[in-house]
């Protein structure tokens, strides 16, 4: 900031007082006092003064300084030697009212401090303008003067006339002048009348005498006012007439300017911006004051909880009312409300701040999978793909991948989504996801793998935008066996060898481990061979040895060879169980057996119907009591099933 200039004045001129005490004294008139010519003089106000009366019958003279009029021994030459001041009418109707011979007539000037002059001494050109350059004020003060005109001498118990007159000898005007005129208690006033203003009588009151008012106001440069005063004296004695006046000093008063540069900054740009988005924004800095601002830096801070130097700016120099801009490139890297600051600051500490708060806005993606925790090998699963925008600003371009792991394979989806090629991937797309919103996407895939099935979903959107999900469905793999029988297709004779046959199949996508087979027949049937797998032959049954595995989709077929000695319906049942999936199944079958013996013909033709025989076949899941003994029945008769031997 640029220093301000001094404003103090050369010493070209000594400034010294004038003694105002050598003014000139009258037995008349006394002429106001004049500055001498040719020299400037600078006052100040100073208190009032008064005019006593003559105490006695003769002549009225100034006295110095006090501004009072004081008797005096007459004179015979003072007349001629006082000047001559401004003349101040004489009302004539009151000299003859009075009687006079000769006017009483008494002049006094005043000038309210003492004059200071400057002694002259040559001063070169450059000090005259330098000097002239430096000067704050130059003053005046008003010069007054008050005369009182009127009868030397007046009689006890006469009316007499005197004239008060204000003279203003000066060049500025004298505001609020008053004058006061003392009077003894024993002289009745019978009029007062004046030019301006007004006058009001004060009767005595203790120690202060009776007095005469008079508020003169404004008056003017060489403006004059007076007063008529009618007056009658009840005592015979001195008579003192004491005048004093007043007026409101004039103010010394100087303009000095103080400068002082002010700064003041202002922002322009959007107050809401979007996420690493960058805005244009323009800084204006303007210097207020009215003084010029030095070396002028800027500083703008980061924004958000990250620490970090400012980056600053050299404005340099403004001078008062001077305004300069700068544009800054601002990218938001926080969201939420953010506070851009910048700091400002010149030579002799001049300081500006500025702190204006922005929304920074951003779309946010989230992403949940919800999936069955276990599922077996070979069925369905279907999944739901939850997406939702957590943000303050809506997601443009939504785009939702599925990736498949092995262990599934693409069935169907909803919502439109396209599988890709090798249908390992789903997509779906949206064009705008806005702020709190969610869309649901379903996906239904086909489990046919045991592991551990982890479906991963990426969603992404404009401006970097993206959040992903997963979930895992652990995939069972489960051993499922069935069990079937096969036997002969028609009654068999007895004696002849009849083959079953045993079918375990595995249709789970498990091995079935540990699996146990045992095949029972009824009484009257024997089996005598077996195949498929090692096996013990006994007593009606057939005991096949523990089978470690059967591997998923497997169909192990086992043979057992049986023979009938006696015809009837005999029974073959076979059981399957595996402690490991805790399955036991079971499946029989019966077989009608008839016997080659001839038989005689009927001796009368039978006239009832002949009855049908169909061989019964049965297949158990679940094991069955079978009664221990069955009885047999002839071969006429209907079948009846045999007991199982264990």
């Amino acid at each position: 900031m640029a220093a301000s200039p001094t404003l103090a004045p050369r010493p070209s001129a000594n400034l010294t007082p004038t003694d105002s005490s050598k003014a000139n004294e009258s037995a008349g008139r006394l002429a106001t006092q004049k500055t001498p010519p040719g020299l400037v003089s600078q006052v100040t106000a100073a208190p009032s003064a008064s005019v006593p009366s003559n105490r006695t019958a003769s002549r009225l003279q100034h006295a110095p300084h006090t501004g009072s009029l004081a008797p005096t021994p007459e004179s015979p030459d003072s007349e001629s030697a006082r000047p001559t001041p401004p003349p101040l009418e004489t009302d004539a109707h009151a000299q003859a009212a009075g009687g006079l011979n000769t006017p009483l007539s008494v002049a006094h000037s005043r000038s309210t401090e003492p004059s200071l002059v400057r002694e002259a001494q040559p001063a070169s050109p450059s000090e005259a303008s330098d000097s002239a350059a430096n000067v704050l004020f130059t003053r005046q003060s008003p010069s007054l003067s008050v005369e009182t005109v009127g009868p030397r001498r007046i009689s006890v118990g006469n009316a007499s006339n005197y004239e008060v007159a204000i003279y203003n000898a000066g060049q500025v005007v004298a505001d609020h002048t008053a004058v006061t005129i003392d009077l003894p208690e024993w002289v009745e006033v019978l009029g007062a009348e004046a030019t301006a203003g007004s006058a009001e009588s004060m009767p005595a009151s203790g120690k202060t005498p009776s007095q005469i008012h008079w508020q003169v106001g404004r008056l003017e440069a060489e403006g004059r006012e007076k007063l008529i005063l009618k007056i009658v004296p009840r005592e015979s004695r001195p008579l003192d007439l004491t005048v004093k006046w007043d007026y409101k000093p004039t103010t010394s008063q100087a303009v000095i300017e103080v400068q002082e540069p002010r700064l003041v900054m202002q922002l322009d740009g959007p107050r809401e911006v979007l996420y690493g988005r960058p805005e244009i924004y323009r800084l204006e800095i303007t210097n207020a004051g009215n003084g010029g601002a030095e070396n002028v830096v800027l500083s703008l801070f980061p924004m958000g909880p990250s620490q970090g130097p400012p980056a600053t700016h050299q404005f340099g120099n403004l001078v008062a009312g001077e305004k300069k801009a700068v544009e800054v490139e601002l990218t938001a890297r926080h969201t939420g409300t953010l506070t851009i600051k910048v700091d400002a600051k010149a030579d002799a500490g001049v300081e500006a701040h500025l702190a204006e708060k922005i929304l920074v806005r951003r779309a946010g993606l989230a992403v949940a999978v919800e999936a069955p925790a276990i599922q077996y090998v070979g069925t369905d699963a279907t999944y739901r793909i939850r997406v939702n925008n957590p943000g303050n600003a809506p997601a443009k371009n939504v785009e939702v991948t599925a990736s498949l792991p092995p262990e599934m394979k693409y069935v169907t989806n909803v919502q439109g989504g396209l599988p890709d090629a090798d249908h390992r991937k789903v997509t779906w797309t949206a064009e705008s996801l806005s702020p709190g919103g969610e869309v649901v996407f379903l996906l239904t895939c086909d489990l046919h793998t045991a592991g551990s099935g982890r479906l991963n979903v990426l969603a992404k959107a404009d401006d970097d935008v993206a959040a992903s999900g997963d979930a895992m469905t652990r995939i069972e793999a489960i051993a499922d066996l069935t069990l079937s029988v096969t036997d002969p297709s028609g009654p068999v004779p007895v004696g002849q060898e009849t083959t079953y046959e045993l079918h375990v199949h595995n249709r789970g996508t498990k091995a079935a481990e540990n699996v146990e087979v045992v095949v029972y027949f009824s009484y009257g049937i024997e089996p005598f061979s077996a195949e498929g797998h090692q096996n013990r032959i006994g007593s009606g049954q057939v005991v096949f040895d523990t089978i470690p595995n059967i591997a998923p989709g497997e169909d192990l077929m086992l043979k057992v060879c049986a023979r009938a000695d006696a015809p009837g319906n005999h029974v073959c049942r076979a059981e399957v169980s595996c402690e490991a999936l805790g399955t036991r199944l079971v499946s029989e079958e019966t077989t009608h057996f008839y016997s080659l013996a001839k038989i005689s013909p009927p001796t009368a033709p039978s006239t009832s119907s002949s009855q049908t025989e169909e061989p019964a076949a049965k297949t158990v899941e679940e094991s069955t009591d079978v009664p221990e003994t069955i009885a047999q029945s002839p071969v006429a008769q209907e079948p009846t099933p045999v007991p199982l031997k264990k």
